[in-house]
């Protein structure tokens, strides 16, 4: 595991959010890192993945590890789906992100947000 010094500038982060749809509820899937939160609207679906994505970097930076070093990629069907959507919602910076975060040289970008079509048939 490769610690993380405060004096380190953090490598640029990227988070891409897939949001599906079913009948009852709506799951936000970040795409770099296989992330995701499943609530019953998007609005706090958006929300909890917010709150997981810079919860685990603080708790990453407090412990001296690289954010997200131990996280792998979201399953290649959630990245598809992402990519034929051409429906962008719109994005805010991450509400929760702290200026201990950004002290420490570790920027979050607001994601790239996509209404991700059905599975193909």
């Amino acid at each position: 595991m490769r610690t993380f010094h405060t004096t380190m500038v953090a490598p640029p982060l990227t988070f891409r959010v897939g949001v599906f749809q079913d009948d009852t509820s709506v799951l936000a899937q970040c795409l770099e890192y296989d992330i995701a939160a499943h609530k019953q609207t998007l609005q706090d679906s958006l929300y909890q993945l917010a709150r997981l994505i810079v919860g685990h970097v603080a708790v990453s930076l407090e412990n001296g590890v690289e954010p997200f070093q131990a996280i792998t990629a979201a399953p290649r069907q959630f990245w598809e789906r992402f990519e034929r959507s051409r429906i962008p919602l719109p994005s805010e910076p991450f509400p929760f992100a702290s200026e201990d975060i950004a002290r420490r040289r570790v920027v979050l970008p607001p994601p790239e947000i996509r209404v991700a079509l059905p599975a193909a048939a």
